[in-house]
């Protein structure tokens, strides 16, 4: 035979309804072509499939009789031309039987389509409700940082509003900050509140440093360097820096702002920035 076994060969084939020469046609085929053979192999599953759908029933009487005449067990009777008639109309009727098969199986992968067409799409609504929880957990990401930039800015609004109120109360006073020679283009502000016991350090145009350095603020105590934080510079190169005065600490000569390694030990060692030289003595 030319070319491959086309899918009603296929299912002629699975009834038993081809000649003997195309069967064996097709068989020799299908041996040597994988396409052909799984072709064959899903026609007889559902030839299997529809034939064990069917029920069961008992022989008629006369078809019986009939085997039995067939067989040399029982002599034939006066209607022996009939039973030859009938054996004709018995064979018409395997055609038809064949005919309904072929229906059946037609029918039955028709069944099959639909069922993969509703499996199809049944995963189409699984992968767009797996994208929609996708969709959501990144709206709730987008939400949290969003919540997290407003707390941030309430914080540093509140802070601001803190420092304005310090600088303008009668109980602060306002320390003179000097640039070390070089970086004058730095500016910046020290307010002490006594009434607080608290120290506030604003500064304007500071560069931003290599990785790993920071601002580092420290209280001058007789030669002593005492650290008391880092400042930490925006984008915009301004740092506000604010905390309660470390306990224990009765006098001081002053304030340096200096560049020190981030993580490094608690000893001034980096570059100084400002110097504070009238800071209020406690009282």
């Amino acid at each position: 035979m030319g070319g491959h076994i086309t899918q009603a060969q296929a299912d002629e084939y699975a009834i038993g309804s081809l000649d003997t020469e195309m069967e064996r046609l097709i068989t020799l085929h299908a041996a040597d072509c994988t396409p052909c053979r799984e072709l064959l192999f899903e026609a007889e599953r559902v030839a299997s499939s529809l034939a064990m759908s069917a029920p069961p029933r008992t022989a008629p009487p006369r078809l019986k009789k009939k085997v039995a005449v067939q067989a040399g067990i029982r002599p034939p009777g006066p209607t022996h031309y009939l039973i030859r008639f009938g054996q004709a109309a018995a064979g018409f009727a395997a055609v038809l039987v064949a005919v309904a098969a072929l229906t059946g199986m037609l029918s039955m992968r028709s069944q099959v389509s639909e069922l993969r067409q509703q499996n199809a799409e049944l995963r189409s609504e699984v992968r767009n409700l797996a994208s929609q929880e996708v969709e959501i957990f990144a709206l709730s990401i987008r939400l949290a940082e969003a919540e997290q930039r407003a707390a941030e800015i309430a914080r540093s609004a509140e802070r601001d509003r803190e420092l304005w109120a310090a600088m303008a109360s009668p109980d602060s006073d306002t320390a003179e900050v000097v640039a070390v020679e070089g970086r004058e283009y730095a500016i910046g502000r020290l307010v002490w509140e006594q009434d607080q016991n608290r120290l506030w350090f604003v500064a304007q145009n500071l560069p931003e440093l290599d990785e790993g350095h920071s601002y580092q603020l420290w209280l001058d105590d007789g030669g002593e360097f005492i650290p008391l934080g880092r400042l930490q510079r925006d984008d915009s190169g301004t740092a506000t820096y604010v905390r309660h005065m470390p306990n224990g600490i009765s006098s001081y000569n002053g304030v340096i702002v200096t560049i020190e390694r981030s993580g490094g030990s608690f000893e001034r060692r980096g570059d100084a920035i400002f110097f504070v030289t009238n800071l209020p003595r406690p009282q």
